[in-house]
């Protein structure tokens, strides 16, 4: 049988497996059955990849990006290391703004892909907005993207906080993925949500 052979990064993100939990239903005793939808098998390991491609393809058609341009985003990690892979592998620049929390491991990562990473506490400004803000995160965020957007008009923030093409892509494509692998058997649907990947299960009774 032929291998399949692919050309870009990007035609292997999504179409992830679903693995059936047996022994974590056995001990918990848990009479459903439970299946995980594998995210960990896109090439940066993380649902985020499946959002990244999504949102950085819409800038594309949108006009919003052409080549030579700077993609930025702020991010806790897994969405930058996978906007840095596929800007990478488009050939745009990246740059991103990270919360200095984040573990140097991610940060590695995302500059192995070639892109510069920003912490906010060297961003001028940043923290003073932030706390009168009192602690509104999306609120800093955006007056961080007016004031970049300002000085660089070639820097395109993704914005992943509001941008449609977001949760769209799950709509299009996990979605989709679990109904046609469970044959629409399908009666429960549990995600986590948090600064990490997301962790699905979904329970058949």
């Amino acid at each position: 049988m032929a291998a399949s052979i692919y050309n870009a990064v990007t035609e292997l993100i999504g179409q992830t497996p679903l693995l059936r939990l047996s022994r974590f239903s056995e001990r918990q005793g848990v009479r459903a059955e439970l299946l995980g939808k594998l995210e960990l098998f896109n090439p940066n390991h993380s649902v985020k990849d499946r959002i990244a491609l999504a949102m950085i393809e819409q800038a594309e058609r949108d006009g919003l990006i052409k080549p030579g341009d700077t993609i930025a985003e702020t991010t806790s990690g897994n969405t930058g290391i996978g906007v840095a892979s596929i800007a990478a592998a488009k050939g745009y620049r990246f740059r991103v703004y990270i919360n200095d929390f984040v573990s140097i491991e991610r940060s590695k990562i995302i500059q192995a892909y070639g892109a510069e990473v920003v912490p906010f506490s060297t961003v001028p400004g940043f923290a003073d907005h932030y706390e009168a803000s009192d602690g509104d995160f999306v609120a800093a965020t955006r007056w961080l993207v007016a004031q970049v957007a300002e000085a660089e008009p070639d820097v395109h923030f993704l914005q992943q906080l509001q941008n449609p093409a977001n949760p769209r892509v799950h709509e299009l494509t996990t979605g989709p993925e679990i109904w046609r692998d469970t044959q629409g058997k399908l009666d429960m649907f549990v995600a986590s949500v948090g600064t990490g990947g997301t962790l699905s299960g979904i329970g058949r009774y």
